[in-house]
């Protein structure tokens, strides 16, 4: 007999082998006889403090009543502070659970979100009970920990650098002065913030070290001849800007809007003056 015919003779009967070998791993669930119950489909997650949306915990009821089985669950949660960690969607703390939902409920916790720097990860443990019509967890002996579930809020602030001290300036720049008709790019210079304890930073050179590079032909030579004083004008956003009376060596107005990174340090900002320079500058914390 040909090879190729032999071997397709017994192709059925290698595709019904394979498929009862399949069905080995499908559960019976129509078919299920053993004790009501439920579970949580896993055993941990975790969430950003941040998340905009909340997290869903699953939970599973199984019945030998099949489609017509249905019931009602209890959670209780520990561990962190409600209101201010967390809050949870499901105010009653129970669960209704039958066919119209796929046999499975949803605990749905909303992280909050905070800027406290010396925040940790908040763990949450999830604990079912008072189950109507089945047990809780597993049943039998090889019962794994399925009645309770383990959340964890990830902590997303970072400890707060102040702001002050000597800080490395990369800047760019363009001039409407004769002097200095070329746009400077990329300009390294260092720089200092001080704190002036009233909410208030003063810069040693706004310009990044350009003015003194500019404007030097014009009798300045120090840095220090270019200062400028800003503030936080949007705690929440971090966002700089420039006070009033902040000084540009030659009586002309100044203004700035840039940000500040409270985790690095680092301060970027965009300045013009009334002659109509303006530049860009990268402060980063030495």
């Amino acid at each position: 007999m040909n090879l190729f015919y032999k071997y397709l003779r017994l192709l059925p009967l290698v595709i019904l082998i394979t498929i009862f070998s399949s069905c080995e791993d499908i559960p019976d669930v129509l078919n299920y006889g053993g004790e009501d119950f439920y579970r949580f489909a896993s055993t941990a997650s975790s969430i950003a403090e941040n998340s905009p949306d909340p997290v869903d915990i699953p939970v599973i009821f199984t019945s030998k009543a099949g489609a017509s089985a249905s019931g009602t669950i209890q959670f209780e949660v520990s561990g962190g502070q409600e209101g201010v960690d967390y809050t949870l969607v499901n105010t009653d703390q129970s669960l209704s659970i039958s066919s119209g939902n796929g046999f499975q409920g949803l605990i749905q916790i909303q992280p909050l979100d905070n800027s406290e720097s010396s925040d940790t990860d908040i763990e949450l443990t999830i604990t079912l009970l008072n189950g109507s019509n089945g047990t809780i967890g597993f049943p039998g002996p090889d019962n794994t920990n399925t009645a309770s579930h383990t959340l964890t809020i990830i902590d997303d602030d970072c400890p707060i650098i102040p702001i002050g001290g000597t800080y490395a300036s990369v800047s760019r720049g363009t001039s409407t002065d004769g002097c200095c008709t070329e746009e400077i790019t990329g300009f390294q210079s260092e720089i200092s913030i001080t704190d002036n304890g009233d909410g208030t930073f003063t810069l040693n050179d706004f310009s990044g070290g350009i003015y003194l590079e500019w404007y030097s032909v014009y009798g300045l030579t120090s840095q220090n001849q270019s200062p400028a004083t800003f503030l936080i004008d949007d705690p929440v956003n971090n966002t700089i800007a420039f006070v009033d009376g902040s000084g540009e060596p030659f009586g002309e107005s100044l203004s700035a809007t840039g940000s500040y990174d409270p985790c690095t340090g680092n301060i970027r900002y965009s300045w013009s003056n009334g002659w109509g320079d303006e530049g860009d500058v990268n402060l980063s914390l030495k």
